[in-house]
């Protein structure tokens, strides 16, 4: 039902000897921005319990919710989706240096991106909102991604970079929305 996500999100942590002493609530718990599971669970519909804070959304989890307590189990609403993830390392044994997880629900779309040294974050849009609701220009969006998840104080463009956003916006591509990927040699 969503399309081997959290097989996907398990298959590749850091090498057989750590993904064999791993654990899922382990690994969740940590909220490292480079958690391949983090990023496939707040692409679900997930819920996290614990010893003392009982529920808590995964979503209010990854802000620090469930401090110094213990994650007793996690529950994933099935609902009915398409959904993927992908990571990107550096070598095959190698920490993720970026993640993402994308669902498309009835009602929504859900991308999650999760970054060294970033913790992971979800952007929902709902498939009802209007054009007026997106409408932010394409540089806004790759700022606030560039803000947000990467911590940058800005974005610099490059001629080239201008007159492709140009071309995207007059392409239609402008009102759509924005998920981005950097490589480690990206940012300076």
């Amino acid at each position: 039902w969503c399309q081997n996500m959290l097989c996907d999100s398990v298959k590749d942590i850091v090498g057989v000897q750590l993904r064999n002493m791993a654990t899922l609530g382990g690994s969740l718990y940590s909220r490292f921005g480079f958690s391949d599971v983090l990023c496939a669970f707040l692409a679900l519909d997930t819920t996290v319990y614990f010893h003392h804070a009982g529920a808590v959304k995964i979503e209010d989890f990854v802000k620090g919710h469930g401090e110094r307590d213990i994650v007793t189990h996690v529950f994933v609403k099935k609902e009915a989706l398409k959904a993927a993830f992908r990571c990107v390392r550096r070598s095959a044994t190698d920490l993720s240096v970026l993640n993402v997880a994308a669902a498309r629900t009835e009602n929504e779309y859900r991308m999650v991106v999760g970054a060294t040294p970033k913790c992971a974050k979800r952007y929902s849009y709902s498939l009802d909102m209007s054009k007026e609701e997106i409408a932010s220009s394409l540089k806004e969006k790759v700022e606030t991604i560039a803000k947000e998840i990467y911590g940058a104080d800005g974005v610099t463009y490059e001629p080239a970079a201008e007159k492709m956003l140009a071309k995207l916006t007059d392409l239609g591509f402008g009102d759509l929305p924005v998920c981005m990927a950097k490589t480690q040699y990206s940012l300076s």
